[in-house]
Order: C-alpha cells, then structure tokens, then sequence
C-alpha cells in the first residue's frame, strides 16, 4: 500500500514538472503556430455558415475582438457584410456602426489569450510541484519573469501562499527539474530496497518449500505416510 502511494506520488510530480515544462515551451514557441490562417481558413471565410458564425461571434463577444485584423473585414472580404453586434456588445443578429466597434482583431486577442492561458496553466502546475519539492521553475527562480513574460515569482517558491510572491533573495534556490531528479532516484532506492526485501522474503519461502518437498519424497520413498 505503501509503496503504491508512492508510487502514485512520484507519478503525479512527473505529470506535475512535465506540464510546466511543456507549457514553457509551447508558450516560447507559441509565434510559430499561425493563428492567421487557422481563424481565416476555418471560421471568418466560413461566416456564412450557420455554425461558423455562431463560433466567430461568440469569439468576438467573449474576447472583445472583431474581424481578423480589424472591423473592416466584414465589409471588405465577406462581400459587404455588415459589422455584426457581437463587434460591439450588442446581440450578434444587430449591426455595429465602425466607431462603436472593438479595434483589436481577433487574431491578435486569440494570440494574447492563448499565451496568457497557457502561463497560468504552467505557473499554477510549477507552483504545486515547488510547493512538494522546495524548488523553484524548471532551473532557477528567474524562470518565471524570464519566460513567462515578467511573471512575479509565486509564493509556493518560498514557502509561502502560492497566491503570494517571492523575492528572488528568499526563494528556493534548487530548479524543479533537478529536484524531481533528485526525488526520483531517492524513491527508486526506497522502491529498489522494498521489491529487494519482498525477493529475499520470497527466495527464503522458495528454499523452505523445496526442502519441504524434497523431505516428503524422502519420506514417501521410505514407506513412510505423511
């Protein structure tokens, strides 16, 4: 049972690191998925379709955005289709007069809140593993404002409420990735004893069983009834 929890535990911390360090990643890389032709190619050139509208409009309402780039592209690549009311706070099936429109183009909002999205996901992933291993982003401490676009290191980094900040002077010095090394190969040693005790255990029940058998064909050989 024990050694199942751990188990269990080793396994959660891994998930735990890995997630961080691929959201890390993902989001250093995040200029080379192309946004543009996704939202152009699957959703705004589609807006005559019923369903495509309702994802274009609920996107523009919900991240305050209009068109690709901006409200104009309604009018100038969807034949003159007028601004809808998602543009501008109103109900999708009313128009919007272009002053009243969002300006920013939900290319660049879908950009923002992708990053920002996968920031929290990575700092509150990092931030429970640093919590149960004492350590501090993938390296060091100054992972977070690095790579995570000046992000304040989070108080699960120095003991503290993860919903807290650090100064970098009081924070875990250790990296996470070095810690999940060090966690891991310590349970290893603790799960290697174990499965070597449980062998041991069960090569002295295999020699007792034998000698027990070889003493019943010993017996049965001389007559004898066991």
């Amino acid at each position: 049972m024990v050694v199942t929890f751990a188990c269990l535990l080793l396994t959660i911390l891994i998930i735990q690191v890995a997630i961080s360090i691929y959201v890390f990643v993902v989001v250093k890389n995040s200029g080379e998925i192309d946004f543009e032709n996704i939202y152009r190619t699957n959703l705004f050139m589609k807006y005559d379709n019923q369903e495509e509208k309702n994802f274009v409009n609920t996107i523009q309402d919900g991240l305050q955005c209009c068109g690709i780039h901006n409200p104009q592209d309604f009018p100038t690549l969807l034949h003159g289709t007028p601004i809808p009311g998602s543009c501008c706070g109103k109900v999708a099936s009313d128009t919007c007069d272009p002053t009243e429109s969002y300006r920013t183009g939900c290319v660049e909002a879908l950009e923002d809140f992708f990053n920002s999205a996968l920031t929290v996901l990575g700092g509150v992933a990092l931030g429970i593993a640093a919590t149960e291993l004492q350590c501090c982003g993938i390296h060091n401490p100054q992972d977070f404002p690095t790579l995570l676009h000046g992000t304040p290191i989070p108080g699960s980094c120095c003991g503290k409420v993860a919903s807290d900040t650090c100064d970098p002077t009081e924070s875990y010095r250790t990296g996470c990735v070095e810690a999940l090394e060090d966690f891991f190969n310590s349970a290893l040693t603790v799960l290697g004893g174990v499965a070597l005790g449980i062998a041991a255990t069960e090569l002295i029940g295999i020699i007792f069983a034998l000698c027990l058998a070889n003493s019943i064909k010993n017996t049965e050989r001389r007559g004898y009834s066991v």
